[in-house]
């Protein structure tokens, strides 16, 4: 009994991290370059971004392939008709550590872009993904009003977003795609 409510444990400590490591370990697209543009930049300075963002993708690459990988492991063992605690145990300790690591590096690579910026490059930066954020909750918003995702399209779809004009509206797929399976 008790090896069942420690199995059980591990297993739901597991999809715990998982859950996490899906909401913590994406990293940022190209969004605050395209937002760094409003910001008057030196070219020394989106050099030193770019620089800063590809050595974080670089590192992300390996720390989510790890991550991929004992999650893999992680689900395999649990598979088993009897599964090896401890082995259970230190892929959870491995996926931990990992996620951990990749977070710092999250932290690590905002700080070292704020440390590239000016003060009043800084200020303007937050001010405009503060803005980008507000659009979201509103999003968000007309969604939950207006009836789920459909709410949501129409929301942006009335402040000019385009998305509308990316997909097909008989077949769900994008315009360029004509069906023959090219």
């Amino acid at each position: 009994m008790r090896k069942k409510i420690l199995l059980i444990s591990v297993a739901v400590l597991g999809v715990l991290i998982l859950f996490l490591s899906w909401t913590y370990a994406k990293a940022p697209r190209h969004q605050d370059m395209k937002m760094a543009e409003g910001l008057n930049l030196t070219d020394e300075q989106t050099n030193s971004i770019k620089d800063i963002q590809y050595n974080f993708q670089k590192a992300a690459i390996g720390m989510r392939a790890d991550l991929k990988t004992s999650r893999l492991e992680l689900r395999h063992q649990m598979a088993q008709d009897k599964p090896d605690q401890q082995q259970i145990s230190m892929l959870v300790d491995k996926i931990g550590e990992t996620q951990k690591q990749l977070l710092k590096q999250q932290v690590d690579r905002k700080l070292a872009i704020k440390a590239v910026m000016t003060p009043d490059q800084l200020k303007k930066f937050l001010q405009m993904r503060e803005g980008r954020m507000n659009g979201r909750m509103e999003d968000r918003e007309e969604g939950r009003m207006k009836g789920g995702m459909r709410g949501k399209m129409e929301g942006r779809m009335e402040r000019g977003s385009n998305f509308h004009k990316t997909r097909s509206p008989r077949s769900g797929s994008c315009p360029s795609h004509d069906g023959s399976g090219i």
